[in-house]
């Protein structure tokens, strides 16, 4: 995670999808940055970083696309490399620019039609379902209009509700140590840096109905519950503070939601 930011790549990426980028969704570890830059403008602290664009894919149906999503990487001269080194497809992109070699991943649901991967995406791209990502494509995004090359570059993302809501319930599940505590730390970071809490504990509130709310309580009181819990250590550690001073810092951010969470 030590990887630099370089968001005129990420913002060339969008560009070269054009229209395409109106049936997709940018999420993953991108979001917390533009939330703290173009949607809250605020200084960026204790930010995690990377580098790997994801883009949540939505349905398109039987619709044929031309050029696909595939032919249009192509043409912008990204690179195009097999996930298996036997097989020649299904392929990545990958964006360089001098040493930074930036991924480009597919994401969406078993919902989604593979008419969608095939007619939308190309054939040849990798597209990764994953369990529970239905529930940030069912979700409103927000729309961003970004300034880039002499012009304002309109895109989608979630919504920080939903990105923190959805992190709450799929962290502890994670693939490595690594990925987890990253994720924790997306937490923390829009729980702290979000400038109306009220609002935005207020929306958190108001998925309570939603079927995986169980889920993402039980994972935030275990995980953050008090200064006993697991993800003290790991998120202090994070941090760079004392000891001292992370917990308490720690402590302070979560009061509220667990608060909120503790209560029948």
């Amino acid at each position: 995670m030590s990887k630099e930011i370089n968001e005129s790549i990420l913002l060339d990426v969008l560009a070269s999808l054009e229209e395409s980028a109106q049936k997709m969704v940018v999420v993953g570890g991108w979001c917390p940055y533009l939330y703290a830059k173009y949607l809250w403008k605020i200084i960026l602290q204790y930010l995690p970083r990377t580098t790997d664009i994801d883009l949540g894919v939505h349905e398109t149906g039987s619709k044929r696309f031309s050029p696909t999503v595939y032919e249009r990487f192509l043409k912008a001269g990204y690179a195009a490399e097999r996930i298996y080194d036997d097989e020649p497809l299904p392929i990545e992109f990958v964006r360089k620019e001098g040493r930074i070699e930036v991924k480009i991943e597919f994401i969406t649901s078993f919902e989604v039609s593979d008419d969608t991967l095939q007619r939308f995406l190309g054939s040849e791209i990798a597209c990764h379902r994953i369990e529970g990502f239905d529930i940030l494509l069912r979700s409103s995004p927000i729309t961003l209009a970004v300034p880039y090359k002499n012009r304002k570059l309109e895109f989608k993302t979630l919504s920080p509700e939903i990105y923190f809501f959805h992190k709450g319930i799929t962290f502890p599940s994670r693939s490595g140590e690594e990925k987890r505590n990253k994720d924790m730390q997306y937490i923390y970071f829009i729980l702290r840096s979000c400038p109306k809490k009220g609002e935005f504990l207020e929306e958190i509130l108001k998925l309570k109905k939603h079927e995986y709310f169980p889920v993402f309580r039980d994972n935030i009181l275990t995980y953050m519950g008090d200064v006993s819990c697991p993800g003290y250590p790991k998120l202090g550690q994070m941090l760079g503070m004392g000891y001292e001073q992370s917990y308490k810092e720690i402590e302070t951010v979560f009061r509220p939601l667990i608060a909120i969470l503790k209560k029948k």
